[in-house]
């Protein structure tokens, strides 16, 4: 077993399916074999989690499960909702939202000087309880939810432990803060002085895109240790992938969630250029685990009702179904937009695929620089380019019965066995400062 223990707090994790989930889930899998022995505490998920709403309900077990392994430890703590997920439980979405507001704001505003507030407050406890007898050498807390920032920040302060803040996306930096709200302008402030108190206590701050670290580092750290940790794709469930038959309809699959800032619209008015010039053609566009989020499904379905018949959702699924779904598709998305520079995880799950990636529109930052390096990247800097690239590859697609790319590269760098090697070199390294 590893000498070097390290507790970790995930609010998400298996089976939560989230992208959230699978970061800290594969450092779970993969850091005793670099000589680091995880404990993660994390809240308990059930497996039937179909919408929002089952997000917040009370864990089925009120029990908490200690699973100790050779190579990990996992301590799942009970989750029980608080009144504004009480009200959102009984009540729905439509119902009493003014008062949900309120308790979001207060909650918000307030859990990182008042821990209690906090929803996630259970996690704290729990981990504050055990941590002298779990013998750890430094304690970890991956974010969004930043409020365990907050905690890993108290906790080692508390108990004279390095402290390792892991950035899945930015926190204050993040682009989505820049158009404001008054009350989302109080609780940003209010973040920005928490998170700029955490960094400056932090020993090692990872992040999982250059970009977001680089926003960090200039906005608010003053002393740093520095990592980029990718969240990578698993090699192992690639090396399983089953060969693939032609599809009989052309086929083009978008992983996850949408972001407001991505250009949707210009790929769907782009398909929708294409199909108006090539009525006939057998096409369509799988959007997987979107189901989850109805807004979004809306978002997309509002677009053209001429698109209805092409359009395809599912809801959440296991890790390596959609990586095998995404190896059966004929042509893959990538949403960003101008500027944006945020890389989204998909893309990592994208390129050992060896299928060709639309990217819209061009960011002109790192999915293009990954895109370019692979040779996998269609970059569209509008609807019309959309609708060339689709033609391009739906005709290759008629007369060979296949798209995918063989001079391309997926790089063992982009693997979450490689980023988990990188996490656990400087996690060591701090043992020695």
């Amino acid at each position: 077993m590893a000498e070097y223990r390290i507790l970790i707090l995930a609010y998400d994790f298996p089976p939560n399916l989230s992208i959230g989930g699978q970061r800290p889930w594969y450092w779970s899998k993969f850091l005793n074999e670099h000589g680091v022995y995880p404990i993660i505490i994390t809240r308990h998920w059930d497996s039937s989690l179909h919408s929002a709403a089952d997000c917040v309900k009370p864990s089925a077990s009120q029990a908490i499960q200690d699973l100790r392994q050779d190579n990990q430890r996992i301590i799942r703590i009970p989750f029980n909702p608080g009144l504004r997920d009480r009200i959102f439980i009984k009540h729905g979405n439509l119902k009493k939202r003014w008062l949900r507001k309120v308790l979001s704001f207060v909650i918000t505003m307030g859990e990182h000087l008042f821990l209690r507030i906090g929803d996630k407050h259970f996690l704290y406890r729990e981990a504050k309880k055990r941590i002298t007898s779990l013998h750890v050498d430094a304690i970890m807390a991956t974010g969004e939810p930043f409020v365990l920032h907050t905690y890993a920040s108290r906790l080692g302060k508390q108990f004279n432990l390095p402290v390792v803040l892991d950035y899945r996306d930015g926190w204050t930096t993040n682009q989505e803060n820049k158009s404001l709200s008054l009350a989302e302008q109080l609780i940003y402030l209010s973040h920005r002085i928490s998170e700029r108190k955490n960094l400056i206590s932090a020993s090692l701050v990872t992040s999982a895109s250059p970009s977001y670290l680089k926003n960090i580092s200039t906005a608010l750290m003053k002393k740093e240790m520095t990592a980029v940790i990718y969240n990578g794709y698993d090699e192992e469930v690639v090396n399983h992938l089953k060969s693939t038959e032609v599809n009989s309809t052309f086929t083009i699959a978008y992983a996850g969630r949408l972001y407001d800032y991505q250009r949707l619209e210009s790929f769907l008015e782009g398909l929708r250029i294409f199909l108006t010039h090539n009525a006939s053609a057998k096409i369509k566009v799988a959007f997987y685990g979107m189901s989850f989020y109805p807004e979004m499904v809306k978002r997309v379905k509002h677009f053209h009702q001429s698109l209805e018949d092409y359009l395809f959702f599912t809801e959440r699924i296991t890790y390596s179904r959609l990586m095998q779904n995404l190896h059966s598709a004929d042509a893959l998305l990538l949403l960003s937009a101008p500027g944006a520079d945020w890389l989204s995880a998909k893309t990592f799950d994208y390129l050992p695929h060896k299928k060709p990636i639309l990217l819209v529109e061009g960011d002109r930052g790192i999915l293009e620089n990954i895109l370019e390096e692979t040779s996998l990247g269609f970059v569209c800097n509008n609807a019309n380019d959309v609708n060339s690239y689709i033609k391009e590859l739906y005709e290759t697609w008629l007369r060979t019965g296949k798209t995918e790319i063989e001079n391309a590269s997926s790089s063992h760098s982009y693997t979450r066995q490689a980023s988990t090697k990188q996490l656990a070199e400087r996690l060591l390294n701090i043992k020695c400062v």
